[in-house]
């Protein structure tokens, strides 16, 4: 299990808006898949996680066993599949 934490009461207040910015809070949809992955979160509100904001660039699959505390923000998480595609040469 990774143990995240970081002591701050209001991240608004302690850190640049700079750093929020292109960040959203989780969805409810989002929260239910970290809890089922079997995450588990010091504020219960789920409140002090920012992602990034940009459709597709979180999923919240790729986090299992972890506990979240203090403020927390995520640049993007997301799987990256490679094709390759080969060709076939004549001999």
């Amino acid at each position: 299990m990774v143990e995240v934490d970081c002591s701050v009461k209001n991240i608004e207040n302690e850190f640049s808006k700079e750093l929020l910015k292109g960040k959203r809070r989780l969805t409810d949809l989002e929260i239910e898949i970290l809890k089922k992955n079997g995450n588990r979160n010091q504020d219960n509100t789920w409140s002090n996680i920012y992602v990034d904001e940009k459709e597709g660039n979180f999923n919240p699959e790729l986090i299992q066993l972890s506990f979240f505390s203090g403020y927390i923000i995520c640049n993007t998480l997301n799987l990256i599949r490679r094709i390759f595609w080969t060709r076939n040469k004549p001999c």
